[in-house]
């Protein structure tokens, strides 16, 4: 079996300390405090008085304090002086079930309804002298009082009170087949029509409802009622001292006057209850929850029991170190002992004879491991091997060469048998001769001489476990792998199943691998094991913290209950389906069954906002995203075990680690959020119980959703707004293309200008049909031959559509001279600039931009006369058109564009040139621009390097 830190430590130590200082060493491990420790609420409530388990898992306790509510780990206590938890009560005396609500009897303040979802209570107006309740009952519409020496009845329809009985005082009310009835010191009574009517004489110890009956127990036997009212005794030889019915109705509990716990079933047969005994001196009552813990109220404290199926061999042997190994020999348990030899079990069958260790030296005394095959007992000591014929009852050193080393683990496997050593690696022997197969150590590839364990997977392929590292050995070539765990801690024992190899760990859990070597998992990690073997399927691993089974299928681990108590420190074994696991007093004997599964409620307890507490609600208003809010969780399993584990995840997103039983969410930004919970049970198995709980975080009043609504509405105009101008845009600029392209494949300017020519030459018509002496001839003939000029293309170099090289002196006037004579437009010239200071480009593209100006407003009609002016100014060459019409007061438009208004801003583009329009009170228009002279030198610069 597994050795032990405290083994390994005397035998590193072994013959370098005295006797005492590892005695001392010793006893600072067997001090090690258990894992599991009684429930809190034991030392936090006094005196109580009942118990009750409210629909969603809590429990609630009555007493002095007030009434307190458990949820396994903390407690709420409700009462007049609590300003955070207030109820109109101080002393309780009672609960009992008022459909969802409680029943809460006090001594000083009558009855109280209790909703124990919310906290909220409402004190019931009762006419009576009387304000001390012990208990209080509701039936048909109607609450029976126990009050100190009388029975009331109150109405609550009429909300009317009366004393149905005063005398004796009244111990216990009980509801069974719509009836009420009161146990006194001198019997049973049924209540009908408000009377008292005896059903049994004589003192009554205990009443309740089981199984559609009514159970007493009257001197040494249980007194049944049936449905029928027939009543029989029968024979319970135990003292009563209290009893109660199992959760779920199928049993009762009875709790004896020595302490004993036993079951009654549904038949009335009574055995011993999976539950241990009882120190209570008086047990007052007792009350069974939904996770099969038995509550014990007596002497001014509550105590909670947890069932249990195990069996505890006590073994302590007179020797220092108990760290003792343990097997069968047949049906009988036998000892290798960690400094006396072999030893019988105490108080069972003798299988060693009483001379056994006597050919033993002091170092082999000192058993490490037993191995159990065919006739013999093998047994690894710190002296080599030797082995124990069962039938001759002799003892024997093993026939192999060499044998005087500190062993660690035997091990055997298709007649090979392997032994694990100290010092010199691992030997390999035939199980049935012990001759000498292979021998692997630090020489010859190993990681260590140290071989804590050896797995033999198949003929090929054997795990060596060697102090924080795992050697697979390859004994066809004899190749060895060196594995580096995610563990620095010692590995303990090597387990092979469903291909997997688990290794359990000194402190570091149980870390699990595939053949091939890779660690695909860590499952509890920072518990310290001790040993690790394979039972029926399933790896059983012992630690000091308790004994764990591992779902090899999930790789779910799952701690036996009530195994906590024991400081396990060797390998478990197997036999008759039962697991015996070694600890430091013994050996525990359970059960290897499959057991049912308990999901407990996960639960909200306590919701926290900023400092304000708060019962749990499913939704919390939070006023800012600044607000703290702080959840206590709780898993509602009452059993001893682990800590529980708690996780969450937030609108579905991905699972995360809680860290404690309090989840704190800070800085939510403002929304809808869905908050979802799971924990595990005590066993350390997650429920399949989810608490849910929604939290909205206000919006600023300026994200209100009614404003937000208003904004989208908003966005959505303007959205709309500017899509419309920019399809308008889009279809200007469309216009333009097609006007050019129309220009350039039928009309063009030629026959914008014929239709000019024509138009005026209509208009020379109509002056002379009416006989206008001022219009001559001549002139029409001019303008017929210009329009035949036009059309024959005889005449388009005369239209001075560029400068052909001229400057913008010499270009302008001309153009003015061609617009008079061709349009009749007066084009008047203001330049004052030095030419020679501009690049030629800038005089072309300037000279295009008035050009495409004039003509574009001479063609609309729209003008007639202008004035162009060319100055320069501050470091910029200012240009001024001018026309006596609004024509280029539209060119501020980027909707609504013509072919000038295109040309225009594309040659301030390439200029950066500021393009402004004004318009005068008088309808006149200018179109202004200005030019950075500073930018042309830049551009003349860059055509010189260009160039």
């Amino acid at each position: 079996m597994m050795m032990t830190k405290a083994k390994q430590l005397l035998i590193s130590l072994n013959n370098r300390l005295s006797k005492q200082v590892l005695t001392c060493l010793l006893l600072s491990f067997i001090s090690l405090p258990l894992l599991a420790q009684e429930h809190q609420i034991i030392n936090q409530l006094n005196n109580v008085t009942d118990v009750k388990q409210d629909s969603q898992g809590y429990l609630w306790f009555s007493g002095m304090q007030g009434l307190s509510r458990y949820d396994g780990n903390s407690v709420i206590t409700f009462n007049n002086t609590n300003t955070n938890w207030p109820a109109p009560f101080g002393w309780t005396r009672s609960i009992s079930h008022y459909d969802d609500k409680f029943l809460v009897g006090s001594e000083t303040d009558q009855v109280t309804l209790f909703d124990p979802i919310t906290g909220q209570s409402k004190r019931i107006n009762i006419n009576s002298e009387n304000n001390s309740i012990d208990q209080a009952i509701a039936l048909n519409n109607s609450l029976y009082l126990r009050g100190e020496n009388q029975l009331l009845k109150h109405d609550l329809s009429t909300n009317q009170t009366k004393v149905i009985y005063s005398g004796e005082r009244i111990l216990q009310l009980i509801i069974y087949q719509q009836s009420v009835y009161a146990r006194l010191p001198n019997g049973l009574h049924k209540i009908e029509n408000d009377r008292l009517i005896h059903v049994i004489d004589t003192d009554i110890k205990t009443t309740m409802s089981f199984n559609n009956q009514l159970v007493s127990y009257k001197q040494n036997n249980l007194v049944v009622i049936d449905g029928d009212y027939q009543i029989r005794n029968i024979p319970f030889e135990e003292r009563i001292e209290t009893a109660t019915t199992s959760y779920d109705q199928s049993r009762i509990y009875v709790v004896t006057d020595s302490g004993m716990i036993l079951e009654v079933d549904k038949q009335f047969n009574v055995s011993a209850s999976k539950y241990p005994n009882t120190e209570l001196v008086r047990t007052k009552f007792a009350y069974h929850d939904s996770s099969n813990v038995l509550w014990l109220s007596g002497n001014q404290m509550v105590k909670a029991l947890s069932a249990t199926d195990l069996t505890n061999h006590k073994a302590i042997l007179n020797i220092s170190d108990n760290h003792n190994e343990y097997t069968f020999i047949g049906d009988d348990l036998v000892i290798g002992s960690y400094g006396i030899g072999l030893q019988n079990y105490p108080n069972k069958n003798a299988v060693f004879p009483d001379n056994i260790n006597e050919t033993l030296s002091s170092q082999a005394l000192r058993v490490s491991n037993l191995m159990h095959h065919g006739e013999y007992l093998y047994v690894a000591t710190f002296e080599g091997l030797w082995r124990y014929h069962k039938t001759n009852k002799s003892i024997e050193k093993a026939p192999i060469e060499d044998n005087n080393k500190l062993l660690l683990k035997l091990k055997h496997k298709d007649n090979k048998f392997y032994v694990a050593t100290n010092y010199d690696g691992f030997y390999v022997y035939d199980i049935n001769t012990l001759s000498p197969l292979a021998h692997y150590h630090n020489g010859n590839g190993l990681y260590e001489n140290q071989v804590i364990d050896v797995l033999p997977i198949d003929d090929k392929n054997v795990w060596v476990a060697s102090l924080d590292k795992i050697n697979i050995v390859d004994m066809t070539n004899d190749s060895i792998r060196t594995l580096s765990p995610n563990s620095q801690n010692k590995i303990l024992d090597l387990v092979h199943i469903e291909n997997k190899v688990y290794a359990a760990t000194k402190g570091d859990g149980v870390l699990v691998f595939n053949l091939q070597g890779e660690q695909i998992d860590q499952l509890v990690p920072g518990v310290d094991f001790s040993g690790a073997t394979n039972i029926n399927g399933s790896v059983w691993a012992s630690s000091r913290s308790g004994l764990y089974q591992i779902d090899v299928n999930t790789n779910e681990a799952t701690l036996k209950p009530n195994t906590q108590q024991y400081k396990f420190v060797g390998t478990p074994f197997y036999k008759n389906n039962k697991l015996y696991a070694p600890h430091l007093e013994g050996v525990l004997e359970v059960p290897v069954t499959e057991q049912s599964r308990f999901h407990p409620n996960v639960k909200i307890s306590q919701v926290n906002v900023s400092g304000t507490d708060q019962l749990y609600s499913d939704l919390i208003e939070v006023s800012s995203p600044k607000d703290i809010i702080t959840l206590q969780l709780a898993s509602l399993d009452y059993r001893r075990g682990h800590k529980k584990l708690y996780r969450y995840r937030i609108n579905g997103g991905q699972w995360n680690d809680a860290g404690s039983d309090a989840l704190i969410l800070t800085g939510l930004n403002s929304g809808f959020y869905e908050v979802e919970l799971n924990a595990t049970n005590s066993l350390g198995q997650w429920s399949n119980d989810h608490e849910f709980i929604n939290i909205n975080v206000a919006y600023p009043w300026y994200l209100t959703p009614t404003l937000r609504i208003i904004y989208v509405f908003v966005a959505l105009v303007i959205v709309l707004y500017v899509g419309w101008l920019l399809h308008l845009r889009r279809r200007s600029l469309h216009q333009i293309t097609q006007i050019m392209s129309a220009d350039l494949k039928s009309r063009g300017k030629t026959a914008l200008e014929i239709d000019q020519l024509l138009s005026q030459l209509e208009s020379k018509l109509v002056t002379l049909s009416q006989n206008n002496p001022n219009i001559e001839i001549e002139e029409l003939t001019d303008l017929i031959k210009m329009g035949q000029q036009t059309i024959s293309n005889e005449n388009n170099d005369a239209n001075p559509r560029y400068l052909y090289g001229e400057t913008l002196h010499a270009g302008l006037p001309y153009l003015a001279d061609y617009m008079q004579k061709r349009y009749d437009a007066i084009v008047q010239i203001d330049l004052s600039f030095d030419d020679a200071q501009i690049d030629h480009v800038v005089h072309s593209d300037i000279y295009k931009l008035i050009h495409e100006a004039i003509t574009s407003a001479v063609l609309a009609k729209k003008a007639n006369m202008f004035s162009v002016k060319i100055h320069e100014f501050n470091q910029k060459l200012w240009l001024t058109i001018s026309a006596n019409s609004e024509i280029f007061a539209e060119y501020d438009s980027r909707i609504n564009m013509n072919v000038a208004m295109y040309y225009i801003r594309q040659i301030a583009k390439k200029y950066n040139a500021a393009v402004n329009t004004h318009l005068s009170a008088d309808n006149e228009s200018q179109l202004n621009l200005s030019i950075p002279l500073m930018l042309l030198d830049d551009l003349e610069f860059q055509q010189e390097e260009n160039n």
